[in-house]
């Protein structure tokens, strides 16, 4: 964790973590990336959208910290509902933010069909509070 500056206020971003789905494969099978503690702004980007096939969507599992059981992503107004993004670009660039209250520190993606002609990758980055020693 590089990037945290233990000295000062405000907001801290953690190092990028990669997250890639094989070909031929939703995601489920990865272990989650870990972001070394809990953010609670994740900002996910795939830069090359090409493997995504059409009306895929996506959706996350969770864990609070390095031994957590990971658990489905819910809406923040309606936990009983787990959540899942729209369909997906085929092409392109996707970039996109995650809120999360508690904060989360291994995410997991789950994609709604397989990834089609080579891997897909997410690169995530938490941003937090900083913190104080």
């Amino acid at each position: 964790m590089s990037r945290v500056d233990r000295n000062r206020k405000g907001f801290s971003r953690s190092e990028v973590a990669s997250f890639t789905i094989a070909n031929g494969a939703d995601g489920s099978g990865v272990a989650a990336v870990d972001l070394g503690r809990g953010y609670n702004y994740l900002i996910v980007k795939c830069e090359s959208c090409i493997r995504i096939q059409a009306a895929t969507t996506l959706s996350a599992l969770v864990g609070y910290d390095n031994a957590d059981t990971l658990c489905a992503l819910k809406m923040r107004d309606d936990p009983g509902l787990a959540w899942v993004s729209s369909a997906l670009p085929t092409t392109g660039t996707l970039a996109f933010a995650l809120l999360h209250a508690i904060g989360v520190q291994r995410i997991q993606f789950v994609l709604s069909q397989n990834a089609s002609g080579g891997s897909v990758v997410f690169k995530v980055y938490g941003i937090g509070g900083g913190m104080d020693d």
